[in-house]
């Protein structure tokens, strides 16, 4: 429940005091997930190649890669979080997240729906 809490405060400035309900189309929901994943695999791998680590993805991999986390935001978590609806009250988006959408705070678990979605194998 912590996790959803903060990962509630970075969508909803102000938090829970500053509002009741949240809206699957949340306007800070696409640049944070889009770092999320960007930081678990395109920036990880950068990371790594600055360390020494070879380079394992080529060009279009890693756009493929950059590009994956619009399928897992959109299939996945906002299907997961909302399913039918467009705005949820507090409590049930922190349920709905803390249980059904705990993948989301598991960079193992969201790296691997983000390989699946650009249909490539982690060669790390």
């Amino acid at each position: 429940m912590d996790k959803a809490i903060a990962f509630y405060e970075l969508l909803q400035e102000g938090g829970l005091a500053a509002h009741t309900m949240i809206s699957a189309g949340d306007k800070d929901l696409v640049p944070i997930f889009k770092q999320m994943s960007d930081l678990l695999t395109v920036y990880a791998f950068q990371f790594a190649k600055l360390g020494g680590v070879e380079e394992q993805y080529g060009e279009n991999e890693l756009r493929a890669l950059a590009e994956s986390h619009e399928i897992v935001r959109e299939d996945q978590l906002l299907e997961d979080i909302y399913g039918s609806s467009s705005r949820l009250e507090n409590q049930e988006w922190l349920n709905k997240v803390s249980k059904d959408t705990v993948w989301v705070f598991s960079a193992k678990e969201l790296r691997k729906r983000l390989f699946d979605a650009a249909e490539l194998s982690n060669k790390y």
